[in-house]
């Protein structure tokens, strides 16, 4: 069982707010707290996905497409979270995370957390559009990174099912999912 207190858990992240007191403790029940050293990879793109984190303090590095620096496409520190859709949908990893430096997590397991949001379906909601808006944010990056000079929008969000295209309107900056700051060019 993870040290992180139940009622504490709602100042990591909006989204354990949505829960009540019996929901936070249930999850805390399926939780443990890990130390990763620098340079570990927590996850690797196309693996199956059967946990997900929390990041309690650190700095971790989020790839796509390889595991060196030049992959980066994000950055997590307190109160972000990865691997949540992937082991919540069961579905393979969409990114490679690394450790920059000595990072705190708790790591809740998958199947034991599905079942506790089967009685709590806004807080499911909730993350599948985290997912959902940081996919939207890794799709527009690679779009950058392949057409480059050429400015890309988004119109709407993935959340309204719109997609990204190239235009000559000014690129709007990217919106950070909760604790996600997007790597600087």
């Amino acid at each position: 069982m993870a040290v992180l207190d139940p009622a504490a858990l709602k100042n990591h992240s909006r989204l354990f707010a949505l829960l009540d007191d019996v929901g936070r403790q249930r999850l805390v029940g399926a939780a443990v707290e890990e130390t990763v050293p620098p340079k570990e990879v927590v996850l690797f793109e196309g693996d199956l996905g059967d946990s997900f984190f929390l990041v309690v303090d650190g700095e971790l590095s989020v790839r796509i497409g390889g595991k060196d620096e030049k992959s980066e496409v994000a950055r997590l520190g307190p109160a972000s979270f990865f691997g949540e859709i992937a082991a919540l949908l069961g579905e393979k990893r969409s990114a490679t995370v690394v450790c920059l430096q000595r990072s705190r997590m708790v790591k809740f397991d998958g199947r034991k957390v599905q079942t506790i949001l089967k009685d709590y379906p806004k807080v499911r909601e909730a993350l599948v559009k985290l997912g959902l808006k940081r996919s939207e944010e890794n799709l527009q990056q690679m779009v950058e990174e392949d057409f480059p000079g050429v400015p890309v929008t988004t119109e709407g969000s993935a959340l309204s099912g719109s997609v990204v295209s190239a235009s000559c309107a000014p690129a709007k900056p990217p919106v950070s999912a909760e604790g996600i700051v997007p790597k600087k060019k």
